[in-house]
């Protein structure tokens, strides 16, 4: 991961859920023109296409055209196994990554080797109500510590969890829209 800003435009985006901001920031990058498909992965099963849509007031077209909701992934490494079946089916050659700060080079470090071929930048969202010292707030020192050894962990390369993506359909097919 190289910290760089988003390009000026990329084939696709792919936000990462779980954290606040990441789903608004994709959809900037999308509605701007800087990226031309958006995965949203990790979306819980009951949130279909129209009631992401919904949630999206006055970006319907947008959504209807141009973004996949991809339900297979548990987990950070999911989430690259996600995004990577999705790129190769849809010859994607460039990637932003959007996901929060600190979960940004966990998620770079996973999707790199999970996309070995596919230029990534990161697009990383900061926390909504900015940092102070994180080390003198409870809250935010879990945090970042639990995501240094989850760092580690994926640092230290164990292998993938065949399990860790699960996705029973093609990503963005679901009843009901």
């Amino acid at each position: 991961w190289n910290g760089v800003a988003p390009p000026a435009h990329a084939d696709a985006a792919v936000a990462l859920t779980g954290g606040a901001g990441r789903i608004a920031a994709a959809m900037d990058l999308l509605a701007d023109g800087r990226v031309g498909r958006l995965l949203v992965s990790g979306v819980n099963k009951s949130v279909t296409k129209a009631s992401f849509a919904k949630a999206r007031p006055g970006e319907t077209a947008l959504v209807e055209c141009c973004v996949d909701l991809g339900y297979g992934a548990r987990n950070t490494r999911g989430n690259a196994a996600e995004a990577a079946a999705w790129a190769v089916g849809r010859g994607v050659k460039s990637v932003v990554v959007v996901t929060s700060a600190w979960h940004m080079p966990r998620t770079m470090m996973e999707f790199s080797r999970a996309m070995p071929g596919v230029a990534l930048v990161a697009d990383p969202v900061p926390p909504p109500d900015g940092v102070g010292p994180w080390w003198r707030d409870p809250r935010l020192a879990r945090i970042v510590a639990s995501e240094y050894l989850k760092y580690l962990a994926s640092f230290a390369h164990v292998p993938y969890d065949p399990g860790d993506f699960t996705e029973p359909a093609p990503i963005g097919v679901r009843g009901g829209s």
